[in-house]
């Protein structure tokens, strides 16, 4: 039975009236029962010392007859049995039996009224009398008579005070009856006040639930109930603006994710999509019924699975993701993970960006290729001219030397543009083997020593001895460690040193190039990775960089499975490093 809180408050104050009227009513009971049993027993004992007034003063010599007689005398006038007791425990006179019965009346000398009455000189018992069929209050008390103890022992049936008990009784039913009656109804009346506003409070839950614009509850009093109900009516109206300004909220935010180019997946914990915005729809070929559903139909499998594998519950982290849809598009997916909230996944048409990148592509390797028969032509063409020139003619030599030196320049541009193009056409093969990481470094340093020496650079290998790496060694040594030692002998001065060493950093080895030169701007560091970007271009042709060997370096790395970056040196210097993965590591 699913009672409310007025219920529930009347049928605790209902127990505990039935509780206290029972517990009144039995003290009552018991408070009766005592009183009139003393009553009573002041009574007898005061019948008692009459019949013991009058047995002492009856002349010595009458007979055993004549006290019974006396004594059915006097029991007739108090209305009570008076019986004569000797201290044998012999019944000697009893008021309601006849002399043929005295005679055989059970010995009376295990009576406890008559055994305290001879020792304390009163006793009294309350127990069941086989000869009457009825519960007796007895009293004795002892009489010398004739230098002979007797008891004289008064009797008074319990009749008339347990009828007095029951009618007690009937009367404590009927007032408690009649008690419970008008408590309840008071009750009832009391707590529908007390309660009125707490149902007020219930109901505007109730409709809050459905429409939150109710009108607040009226506050009738001050107690506090009245301060519950003010400050229910305080968080209905702030839960009302809150309503409100949420709805605006979601209308904007519906506004501007069905206004996005970007399509837009909402996917909970569980990795089922919530959210799917129009541009989503479009790109996608999908409608609303997949919400609720996987995101499994919708991306390569590949994306899936790297998208179910991580984790929810971390704090944030993010997936970058290119795939080539049905619909001859390419899509770029950027996932966003909130901690347990699901995450947010953003789709970007970038076909005409992936396009126009191929497109460059193509005209670079197109235009390299072109380029590179005649510059080598020019380059041909000035080292013979630099060989035929007498040594006289100085000014003549120094224009073919000129000559020489751009055109071997315009030369390295064009092999690093067609040896880009091959890594980003995917033509340039890898060897991956077990390799000794010291045999490699030095290999690179006796590539770079001749233009090391021309500056008076020392190169100094802090590399050591029993680390491998998996990696193409042709590569390694001939592009990557040799293009970062070429632009750290370029970039320092005259006269200084350049550290390879290697570092263990979060478990694993990195080999790392150390050089003291300008140092690259806090601005730049971020970008000295990308193509043809150079810090400053006025050095850069001045030591004839292309911006292009960073970049070759970064793309031969990853490649390899490894990892390439930057870091400062204070007060100037940087170190350039590459991570690549170990034997044991893919073990």
């Amino acid at each position: 039975m699913n009672l409310g809180i007025r219920g529930k408050l009347i049928l605790v104050s209902l127990v505990l009236d039935l509780i206290l009227l029972v517990q009144v009513g039995v003290s009552l009971e018991i408070n009766l029962e005592e009183r009139l049993v003393k009553d009573i027993q002041e009574h007898l004992l005061s019948q008692a010392k009459s019949a013991r007034v009058l047995l002492e003063n009856v002349p010595g010599d009458s007979s055993i007859e004549v006290l019974d007689h006396l004594i059915d005398g006097f029991g007739e006038a108090v209305e009570n049995r008076i019986t004569i007791i000797l201290e044998s425990g012999r019944v000697v006179g009893d008021s309601q039996l006849e002399p043929g019965q005295i005679l055989q009346t059970d010995n009376h000398d295990h009576r406890p009224e008559v055994l305290a009455a001879i020792k304390d000189g009163q006793g009294i018992s309350i127990r069941y009398s086989d000869t009457l069929k009825v519960d007796m209050l007895y009293l004795a008390v002892p009489v010398t008579r004739n230098d002979q103890i007797m008891v004289v022992r008064v009797a008074k049936s319990m009749e008339k005070i347990q009828q007095a008990i029951q009618e007690q009784r009937r009367f404590l039913i009927k007032a408690s009856v009649l008690s419970l009656a008008m408590a309840l109804i008071l009750t009832v009346m009391v707590l529908d006040l007390l309660t009125r506003t707490f149902r007020k409070l219930v109901h505007r839950a109730k409709q809050m639930s459905r429409d939150i614009s109710e009108p607040p509850i009226k506050i009738a009093s001050r107690d506090e109930v009245g301060g519950l109900a003010s400050s229910f009516n305080t968080m209905a109206e702030q839960l009302d603006k809150t309503v409100i300004e949420l709805a605006q909220d979601r209308a904007w935010m519906n506004a501007i994710l069905e206004g996005m180019n970007e399509g837009v997946i909402a996917l909970n914990c569980e990795k089922q999509i919530t959210l799917i915005n129009k541009s989503a729809r479009k790109m996608l070929n999908m409608d609303d019924s997949l919400i609720g559903g996987s995101l499994e139909n919708v991306v390569p499998k590949e994306v899936y699975n790297s998208i179910m594998g991580i984790d929810t519950s971390s704090t944030f982290c993010k997936v970058n993701y290119d795939f080539y849809t049905s619909g001859q598009k390419y899509l770029q997916i950027m996932g966003s993970m909130m901690r347990n909230r699901g995450c947010v996944l953003v789709f970007r048409d970038v076909t005409e960006i992936r396009q126009v990148d191929q497109m460059q592509r193509d005209f670079v390797a197109n235009v390299s290729h072109e380029l590179r028969t005649p510059v080598h032509a020019v380059l041909a063409n000035a080292e013979l001219l630099q060989e035929l020139v007498p040594k006289e003619e100085k000014q003549l030599g120094k224009l073919s030397a000129s000559l020489e030196r751009n055109a071997l320049r315009l030369s390295r541009i064009i092999s690093n543009l067609l040896y880009l193009s091959k890594l980003d056409a995917g033509k340039q093969s890898l060897k991956v083997t077990e390799i000794p990481l010291l045999s490699v470094v030095r290999q690179s340093m006796n590539m770079a020593a001749e233009m090391a020496q021309q500056k008076q650079i020392k190169m100094t290998c802090l590399v050591e001895p029993d680390i491998h790496f998996l990696a193409d060694s042709e590569i390694l040594s001939e592009v990557v460690l040799y293009n970062l030692l070429d632009n750290a002998i370029k970039y320092c001065p005259d006269k200084s040193t350049i550290t390879i060493r290697t570092r263990k950093v979060d478990g694993q080895y990195r080999v790392e190039v150390e050089d003291n030169g300008p140092g690259i701007p806090p601005e730049h560091q971020s970008r000295i990775f990308g193509r043809f970007y150079r810090v400053s271009k006025n050095r850069s042709r001045e030591l004839g960089g292309t911006g292009l060997g960073l970049s070759i370096v970064q793309q031969w790395v990853e490649k390899m499975d490894g990892k390439v970056g930057m870091e400062p040196i204070l007060p100037h210097g940087s170190i350039f490093w590459i991570s690549l993965p170990s034997p044991d590591k893919i073990c």
